[in-house]
């Protein structure tokens, strides 16, 4: 069954979106967004659960996606109006996903790996986030 489309501020996903832009809420509603469809190709490939795909632009999703998607995920349109309200002066993406937050590991997770490991502390711009850990897994970090 095809997901409502999210067509206005006040829509119940519209209201999860904007409580997910803050850092508080996250952890308390146990998700998070990740942004751009090859993260989200990279988390479906990890197993971590995904809610819902949310795009301003349902036609221009990468085939691939729909392919990992399958009937499992649902995926949701949000018009680009209600997306750039919801964003405002962030970057709109058009393409993105709700997600289970992960646990955080534990210190004896974080020193049985063999690599560097990286933590991200207080990050302003939370689009880095993506390149950061494309280039920690490049390295073999933890």
């Amino acid at each position: 069954m095809p997901l409502d489309p999210i067509d206005h501020l006040q829509h119940p996903d519209a209201l999860v979106l904007r409580a997910l832009l803050q850092q508080e809420r996250r952890a308390e509603l146990g998700q998070m967004i990740i942004d751009d469809p090859e993260n989200i190709a990279a988390a479906i490939s990890a197993n971590v659960p995904i809610d819902k795909i949310i795009s301003t632009d349902p036609e221009q999703l990468p085939t691939t996606l729909y392919q990992q998607a399958g009937t499992d995920i649902p995926i949701q349109s949000l018009s680009k109006r209600t997306g750039k309200k919801i964003f405002q002066n962030d970057r709109v993406s058009r393409h993105f996903a709700i997600a289970a937050l992960p646990k955080p590991p534990s210190p004896d997770q974080l020193t049985a790996g063999t690599g560097d490991v990286v933590v991200l502390d207080q990050l302003s711009i939370s689009g880095n986030i993506g390149a950061i850990i494309r280039t920690a897994v490049a390295f073999d970090a933890g």
